[in-house]
């Protein structure tokens, strides 16, 4: 019996990188960006990286309050 955790598979294929060898690692900066929108908790899918002025904040569910 094979299970399916989409969010999981998610995450291994935003944030991480296949080597030549088949070897999985984490992506760096010289992999190139991730942007604000890959999934960075699968236990809350709802939470990224958001972006304000041009730079990076801490993930959280944004929202704008008046």
């Amino acid at each position: 019996m094979q299970f399916k955790l989409p969010l999981q598979e998610r995450v291994l294929k935003e944030q991480t990188v296949v080597e030549e060898s088949g070897a999985r690692r984490l992506k760096t900066k010289e992999d190139g960006a991730m942007g604000s929108q890959i999934l960075q908790n699968p236990s809350d899918p709802d939470a990224t990286y958001r972006e304000k002025e041009g730079k990076q904040s801490h993930p959280s569910c944004g929202g704008n309050t008046r």
